[in-house]
């Protein structure tokens, strides 16, 4: 973040980040960064390793890739730089208390988070774009695939969405095989939820990503988000954006 004089230039999604991270990141004066050399980036899942050679560097660009933080240290620091501020750390701890008294009777709960992004991906840009929504059955086969996964019955799905009414009718038809909990909560919230999860599954985009990334656990993802020769797809590098060892489900 830049700061000229005594004046502070705030973007809105970086007094999000503020808001919901304890960052460590400094805030540095513009004169002191705008003569760095700067470095930018082709797409936002391409990959781009980012040299240092003694010189003071901006780095632009997305960088929507696991491949930026591979080693164990480079994910320890992100995780270091990135913590939850108190009071996302409670309301997540909250949200899975709930979910736990709602399924009482289930001993040692494994807790799946389900991001459910459905709302700005039926716009008409975004569909002549490339992006698609999954569906009914995605998450009908994604649940049912955790549950065979982990074999067990003691799981309790959290589910988080920007469409909650929409999102529960898709799941009229199978959910009440399940135990599934609506978090409901703020953007912010759902997505301290989510990363307090034990393991994931994500329908499409960066908050999916990094949700299911600060879980840690297992993530099963929906692999048909971008529709074939489209914009979106031409430059959306699935290999660069997902991990290697999550794991990829689709239309069924």
């Amino acid at each position: 973040m830049a700061q000229e004089g005594d004046k502070c230039e705030w973007v809105t999604w970086l007094q999000e980040l503020f808001i919901t991270f304890n960052t460590t990141v400094p805030l540095l004066p513009f004169s002191m960064m705008k003569n760095w050399t700067g470095t930018g980036e082709g797409g936002f899942t391409n990959y781009y390793p980012i040299e240092v050679k003694g010189k003071n560097l901006t780095v632009g660009g997305y960088r929507q890739s696991w491949k930026y933080f591979q080693s164990e240290a480079e994910q320890k620091a992100i995780r270091y730089i990135f913590k939850f501020t108190p009071r996302y750390e409670t309301s997540s701890r909250q949200t899975l208390h709930k979910a736990r008294e709602k399924f009482g009777s289930l001993a040692s709960p494994i807790f799946v988070g389900v991001h459910i992004r459905i709302g700005d991906l039926l716009e008409d840009l975004r569909l002549q774009y490339g992006y698609r929504a999954a569906n009914s059955s995605f998450y009908s086969t994604a649940l049912k695939t955790v549950t065979s996964y982990f074999n067990s019955s003691n799981i309790i799905f959290v589910a988080a969405t920007d469409s909650p009414k929409l999102a529960k009718e898709m799941f009229q038809d199978f959910g009440g095989n399940y135990s599934i909990y609506w978090a409901e909560g703020s953007g912010n919230e759902d997505f301290a939820t989510l990363s307090s999860c034990n393991h994931s599954i994500i329908s499409g985009g960066t908050f999916g990503f990094w949700a299911a990334w600060f879980a840690g656990g297992e993530t099963f993802y929906f692999s048909e988000f971008a529709k074939p020769n489209t914009s979106f797809a031409s430059g959306f590098i699935s290999d660069n954006f997902y991990l290697p060892r999550w794991k990829p489900i689709g239309w069924s």
